[in-house]
């Protein structure tokens, strides 16, 4: 950026993109923590403003990526410290319970509950530091799958496969949560778990529940085996079959840490 268009970049000018933000950003936290998130995503862009490039479009859009990645900030904070506040807090009304569980977009998947702090800490658990910063760089930090191919030196495919991954792993956590949430303290038998479990797997895994049931109850198939029942490749169990294991194992994770199996 030239010296002249980083001048015309103020800090007032900052604020202002920043604040129309503000109704975005009081959908995916707490009223109590908006201003944080605003004051975060203002510093922050702020200290980066040589990187605002007029030709790529308008400030306010510039500034969302930033007010996205504090959102996330906050959040992930609040998992990690404020855990005795959220638990005081859940009685709250709050809008992000109006969220979509079926959005699109990871983040509204993640903060759509009450809970969001604890089922941020559980993706986070569950994936790679890879896939977690391809995960905040596509999803909040609005970059393209392109640049962050380029960012972490892979293949554009490769960032595509993590964010849909993620996404799985981001509708697995949320589903077991909020099963749990409805059962807690409810002792359920292994068979009843493993209903459970498929019931928290994304729709197009459906065909994969005989074999996940032979799986979670002790009788695991053979890859050709699974090849030969779902009428699939060898290649094809062997790119999808860890997968569908790791969502089953995420599952299984969130349903018994919420409530005990007699």
């Amino acid at each position: 950026m030239s010296e002249q268009l980083r001048a015309e970049v103020t800090g007032t000018a900052i604020m202002a993109a920043v604040q129309s933000r503000r109704a975005w950003a009081a959908g995916r936290v707490r009223a109590h923590q908006v201003d944080d998130v605003l004051q975060l995503a203002a510093t922050e862009a702020w200290q980066k403003r040589g990187t605002y490039d007029p030709a790529r479009g308008p400030l306010q859009a510039w500034a969302r990526g930033f007010v996205r990645i504090a959102v996330q900030r906050v959040i992930h904070g609040d998992g990690r410290h404020e855990q005795g506040r959220i638990a005081d807090d859940v009685g709250e009304p709050h809008i992000a319970d109006r969220v979509r569980l079926d959005s699109d977009d990871v983040l509204d998947r993640l903060v759509g509950r009450h809970s969001a702090a604890v089922v941020l800490q559980a993706l986070h658990a569950a994936v790679s530091e890879t896939e977690w910063q391809v995960m905040l760089e596509v999803t909040i930090g609005d970059l393209t799958t392109r640049q962050a191919a380029q960012l972490h030196h892979l293949s554009e495919r490769r960032v595509q496969e993590i964010h849909a991954t993620v996404t799985d792993l981001a509708h697995v956590i949320v589903t077991a949560t909020h099963r749990a949430e409805q059962l807690s303290g409810t002792a359920i038998t292994p068979q009843e778990m493993a209903s459970e479990i498929l019931s928290c797997l994304p729709a197009d895994f459906r065909p994969w529940h005989g074999v996940i049931t032979k799986l979670l109850t002790g009788n695991p198939l053979t890859r050709s085996e699974v090849a030969a029942e779902l009428g699939l490749t060898k290649k094809t169990v062997s790119n999808r079959y860890p997968a569908v294991r790791r969502l089953a194992s995420v599952a299984a994770e969130t349903l018994a840490a919420h409530r005990p199996t007699t």
